[in-house]
């Protein structure tokens, strides 16, 4: 798209060259969205929670302690309990929300 856009590029060229329908291609310059790949699902942990994960089991191995994988997966599964999941996010941001229009609701009624 970019290269169509710059002026490189024809689009007849570029629906021949990436094999993509034209049709798309123009939907796609209209719009001016570009569809960014999301691959896999979004992680559990986050990268704060990652680095304690590795952190730690460094550490274990720098003392000579043993460090499973049944140990490992359970220490994860720990630190993934204590992140609130999306779900419990969107259901305490549905609340403020409610309640803010509550307010905004109170506030505007004569």
């Amino acid at each position: 798209m970019a290269a169509v856009i710059n002026g490189s590029m024809s689009q007849r060229k570029a629906v021949a060259f990436y094999n993509v329908p034209r049709t798309t291609l123009q939907d796609r310059l209209r719009s001016g969205s570009v569809v960014k790949p999301k691959l896999g699902r979004k992680p559990l942990l986050s990268m704060d929670d990652e680095t304690k994960l590795v952190d730690y089991a460094c550490n274990r191995d720098e003392l000579g302690i043993g460090f499973g994988t049944r140990e490992f997966l359970r220490y994860a599964g720990d630190l993934a309990k204590k992140t609130p999941s999306c779900i419990q996010m969107r259901h305490a941001l549905s609340e403020v929300v409610e309640v803010g229009e509550k307010e905004t609701r109170a506030v505007n009624t004569p």
